[in-house]
C-alpha cells in the first residue's frame, strides 16, 4: 500500500470530491484532510486526517510523516477551496 502512488488533497468538502474521484481514475490513492470530521471527502478518500486548511505546519508535518513511513506521495493539491494553506483568514485585509 505504501508503494502505491498517493496524492494529498487539502480539503474534503463537496468541491474537492471531484479531485478524489479523479485521482482514483488516474490510478492514484488519495489522502484527504479537513477540519470537519463529517466532510464528504472522508468517505471517498483512501485515508483521512483531521487538519484545518489553514494549518500549514500540520500539513507539512503530515507530508514528512507519510514520506518517513515510505509512502510514495506524488503531490499535494486542492481545488474549489475558499482558502489555501497559508492564505489569510476570512475578513483579513490584504
Amino acid at each position: 500500500m505504501a508503494a502505491d502512488p498517493w496524492v494529498l488533497i487539502v480539503g474534503g468538502g463537496l468541491l474537492q470530491t471531484f479531485l478524489i474521484e479523479r485521482a482514483r481514475a488516474l490510478g492514484l490513492r488519495s489522502i484527504c484532510t479537513d477540519a470537519n470530521p463529517r466532510c464528504p471527502g472522508r468517505e471517498l478518500a483512501d485515508a483521512w486526517y483531521l487538519l484545518d486548511t489553514y494549518d500549514v505546519a500540520g500539513h507539512r508535518a503530515l507530508v514528512h510523516t507519510l514520506r518517513a513511513q515510505g509512502m510514495s506521495l506524488k503531490g499535494v493539491c486542492t481545488a474549489g477551496s475558499d482558502t489555501a494553506p497559508g492564505a489569510p483568514k476570512s475578513g483579513a485585509v490584504i
